[in-house]
């Protein structure tokens, strides 16, 4: 071997050795980043580079479309290029997926000066690759223009068609990242926005997703859910253990209205699960699908009741009417024996045996009153402070047997829209009540005064209380406690009175302390 071939050989794996160098760099720049216009930028600088040319245009294949797209023109102003495939140059090349070295541009049929003509450009020689992935499936065509130095050479459609697959799999990873965002995106905007609350569980029954709608679902049992295990977090779901049970066996399972209590409160959820595999994995999962129908149970469960209280209305009101036919009888016997009495011990008895007859009259008509579900309501604006006078008296009325203190306190002075009949029934019932709960020498306060826009109404006595087991019962009709007579209508006559009215109902009460009510009813609109 003489030195001039030694020579150019040494020169040329030292060429080699550049190129590989800089083939080497660019790979590691398009796989630095998923961004695709970046990759493009890139891909296209340095073919141009690397190739000794003059500009380069990447073209993108859309398969939906069948059309090449390219934003990547250098230094031509044109915002986009599309074309389809068989169509010039680029679109022949995408067609045949074989790489066309073009000496003369304007010696090609296939070639098409409009954007010469556009730019005032000429094109002269061209280096045409297709962009193909590891299935040989179209990604884009690769377009060099005018060697610096003469025509692309047989080593320069080697080199590009190293090049072309290096662009085509960074070309196709940036596509796949960019669809799997969306898609992923797309999937999250699915999670967020579907009605019911969505849990994933991992094997380990350990929770890993949830949307928006489950953590508040799940509020009144647990501060967080995700990354926490199901035992931890939602042992209140007495059933979820055997649901996920019933998944791993059937692959799929579900709960129905599934009685849960939280924050003192009881709730219902229906609750449908199904199971997560992957695929090639024997791993899986659960997915639950969470729906409070708690509303929907207490609608139920209220209209229920109504029905009932109707049906038992229907047949009460028969018997009461029964009843009260000879007790108008017996009192009016009674009256006039009273007057023909002489001796004061029998007229004593008489007393009793007649306000004993009042008391049973009026029982009579409590339960008619509550039972024939009557809804209608007279609503009209009153000033609150004369209602509570006009009604003072029958309170202290009621007090004057054991001798107990009444104070109102009045920090109201405006208009009320009420139904002033019911809502002096409302008094009297709770202070029935805490005359009953209070020994002699008692005291009951009456507090009204006005927060934001509703008015708040305080009834406090220092009775016996009630048992805590008993303050959940209250409003149930029929309930008593400790009581001699009534029949336990009381308070669930109060309790729809304020929902009447569109108010609410709170009770505090102290066992040998007392009992405070706090009834809210909204104000008029200013």
């Amino acid at each position: 071997m003489n030195k001039k071939t030694s020579r150019n050989k040494t020169s040329h794996e030292k060429s080699q050795t550049i190129s590989d160098l800089e083939l080497l760099r660019m790979t590691r720049t398009l796989t630095s980043t998923h961004d695709l216009d970046t990759i493009l930028d890139t891909i296209s600088k340095e073919s141009t580079s690397l190739l000794n040319a003059d500009r380069c245009t990447l073209f993108v294949y859309d398969p939906f479309k069948e059309e090449l797209w390219s934003k990547i023109a250098q230094e031509l102003e044109i915002d986009e290029i599309r074309l389809k495939v068989g169509e010039g140059i680029a679109g022949q090349v995408a067609q045949t997926k074989e790489v066309l070295n073009i000496k003369d541009a304007y010696k090609t049929n296939s070639f098409n000066p409009h954007i010469d003509e556009l730019t005032g450009y000429e094109t002269r020689s061209l280096l045409v690759s297709p962009l193909l992935n590891i299935s040989q499936d179209l990604v884009g065509v690769i377009e060099v223009l005018n060697k610096k130095e003469g025509v692309f050479t047989d080593k320069d459609e080697e080199f590009i068609g190293i090049l072309s697959k290096i662009s085509a799999i960074a070309i196709e990873q940036a596509q796949l990242y960019e669809w799997n965002r969306v898609l992923r995106q797309y999937n999250e905007n699915i999670i967020k926005n579907i009605s019911s609350g969505l849990i994933v569980i991992d094997v380990d029954h350990r929770i890993t997703l949830v949307n928006k709608v489950a953590e508040e679902i799940f509020a009144p049992f647990t501060k967080e859910l995700k990354n926490h295990l199901v035992s931890d977090v939602l042992s209140s779901f007495e059933e979820i253990p055997g649901l996920l049970q019933s998944i791993v066996e059937k692959g799929h399972a579900k709960l129905e209205k599934i009685e849960v209590k939280g924050n003192d409160q009881l709730y219902y959820f229906n609750i449908r699960g199904s199971k997560l595999e992957s695929k090639g994995s024997s791993d899986y999962g659960y997915i639950l699908l969470v729906d409070d129908i708690t509303d929907k149970v207490l609608l139920e469960l209220q209209n229920k009741q109504k029905e009932n209280l109707s049906l038992i209305g229907n047949m009460t009101s028969s018997i009461i009417h029964d009843i009260k036919n000879p007790m108008s009888i017996i009192k009016a016997y009674l009256q006039i024996m009273n007057k023909n009495m002489e001796d004061e011990k029998f007229k004593r008895y008489f007393s009793i045996i007649y306000s004993e007859i009042d008391r049973l009259v009026a029982m009579t008509g409590e339960v008619l009153h509550f039972v024939r579900g009557e809804y209608d309501i007279n609503l009209e604006i009153c000033k609150f402070s004369d209602f509570i006078y006009n009604i003072a008296p029958l309170i202290k009325q009621l007090f004057r047997e054991k001798s107990i203190k009444m104070k109102i306190r009045m920090r109201y002075q405006g208009e009320v829209l009420i139904d002033k009949d019911k809502m002096r029934r409302l008094f009297y019932n709770i202070a029935s009540n805490a005359n009953d709960a209070m020994d002699t020498s008692g005291n009951f306060e009456i507090q009204a005064y006005s927060e934001s826009n509703d008015l708040k109404i305080h009834f406090k006595d220092n009775g016996k209380g009630i048992p805590q087991a008993m303050i959940d019962k209250i409003f149930v009709p029929f309930t008593t406690h400790e009581k001699h007579y009534g029949i336990g209508l009381g308070m669930a006559i109060v309790k729809k009175i304020v929902d009447e009215h569109n108010g609410q109902i709170e009770v505090v009460s102290t066992e040998n302390k007392g009992t405070e009510i706090i009834v809210t009813i909204p104000l008029l609109p200013v």
